[in-house]
């Protein structure tokens, strides 16, 4: 825990802020996720955003983005297939640029590059945000880079 807020940084009185409101309401679906995407960001190990990630499944089965989440921890942990899944289930439900981009960036992954580049151009067409255009374009070119 120490470690996880040391390298938090900035974000070190936030985390803690977190981390106390959850101790207060350990069932709030949106503070587990906050919490799963903060260790997720600033972790070494993603492993660790994963109980959280689970038990917003666990509280909300059908929630697109906890599947999200969960699906992108799931890649970064190295459970692929359980990753595609959750990541193709959450688009089912509700599409998002966020799922089409981490869905993408596994299929680059595992060099399916055709399907990648279907799965940048659903992210592209559902992005909102200058930020999300950012990410989108940094994979295209990476994956436009790769032979």
């Amino acid at each position: 825990m120490a470690e996880i807020q040391k390298r938090l940084g900035n974000h070190g009185a936030a985390m803690t802020s977190r981390l106390s409101r959850l101790r207060l309401q350990p069932n709030n679906p949106q503070l587990l996720k906050e919490v799963a995407m903060a260790y997720l960001d600033v972790s070494a190990d993603p492993a660790s955003a994963k109980p959280y990630a689970e038990r917003v499944l666990e509280l909300s089965p059908r929630d697109a983005s906890a599947l999200a989440l969960a699906g992108w921890i799931d890649f970064k942990i190295g459970k692929i297939s359980r990753a595609e899944d959750r990541l193709k289930q959450s688009i089912r439900r509700s599409p998002s640029a966020e799922a089409h981009l981490h869905l993408a960036q596994l299929l680059v992954d595992q060099g399916r590059r055709s399907q990648a580049m279907d799965q940048l151009r659903q992210a592209d067409a559902l992005s909102k945000t200058p930020a999300m255009q950012e990410r989108i374009k940094s994979v295209r070119d990476d994956l436009e880079g790769t032979p």
